[in-house]
């Protein structure tokens, strides 16, 4: 399978990244961007001490999970749309179980990788590598990188 019909969301509570096509070809730098709309939320978990640990249910949290739910509709359009066949997710443990709630049966189906790692600020190049390496590792790639 072409790295181009695999898709990775890399993402944290406020930010996401969509990396469309894991190979150093053309479409080895484009992306989607998501950032979480609240400014409350992101200057709160800019704050939090324990990025990994519980965090109450507040308003903080009912706006986490509708990050995760734009997160998962812009996701399904786009699986809908044939743009993607195979999706790996690489977030906190935090927003996984969030998208774990608001993910479509259909979406849920084509996940073939999950690591609960935040590599929001990490270069695509990394990020591409790591998602490759884990997915050869599946069998998921014929390419050894």
């Amino acid at each position: 399978m072409p790295d181009h019909e695999i898709w990775a969301l890399v993402a944290d509570e406020t930010r996401a990244r969509v990396l469309r096509g894991l190979d150093e070809g053309p479409h080895a730098r484009r992306e989607l961007v998501h950032r979480s709309r609240s400014p409350y939320l992101r200057a709160t978990l800019a704050r939090w001490h324990d990025p990994e640990g519980p965090f109450p249910e507040s308003p903080l949290a009912a706006d986490m999970r509708l990050f995760a739910f734009c997160l998962c509709d812009c996701l399904e359009a786009h699986r809908a749309a044939g743009d993607f066949e195979k999706l790996a997710l690489l977030a906190t443990r935090r927003i996984l179980g969030l998208l774990d709630e608001e993910m479509s049966p259909r979406l849920r189906r084509i996940v073939v990788h999950r690591s609960a790692r935040n590599l929001v600020r990490y270069p695509h190049r990394s990020i591409a590598a790591h998602v490759r390496n884990a997915l050869h590792w599946k069998g998921l790639t014929g390419r050894e990188h």
